[in-house]
């Protein structure tokens, strides 16, 4: 078979962009990759995605030369609308985020650190 039919039978599908996995994997922001209860971080990002039917909102992220993703929350996504901006209006502000203890994973009902939106300052 070939690779274009194995892409779904599309011709002229290019599949140079298989060849490695640039852009593919992507480092999401996590409770270790903060030092100490917080972090400042310029939102270069955002993207309204759909996940099992859902949207939320995706935040590209950069602090220093680090890159991150950070998927918003209901929690998180009522903050920022609180705060007086729209999904599109987050691009170029900065970000404060600050970790939390004891909040639940949704998919595992564990406890952990979660992260929390604690402002938003536009630049």
């Amino acid at each position: 078979m070939k690779n274009d039919e194995k892409l779904g039978g599309k011709k002229n599908m290019s599949t140079e962009t298989l060849d490695n996995w640039d852009g593919i994997l992507e480092k999401f922001l996590k409770a270790e990759d903060i030092r100490g209860d917080e972090g400042t971080y310029q939102i270069n990002n955002v993207q309204r995605l759909i996940r099992e039917g859902n949207p939320f909102i995706r935040l590209t992220l950069s602090q220093a030369q680090e890159s991150y993703i950070f998927d918003l929350n209901k929690t998180n996504s009522a903050f920022c609308q609180s705060a007086g901006f729209t999904p599109f209006g987050l691009t170029g502000c900065k970000i404060v985020i600050h970790k939390v203890s004891g909040v639940r994973n949704p998919q595992t009902r564990k406890e952990m650190t979660g992260l929390r939106i604690k402002d938003i300052k536009e630049v």
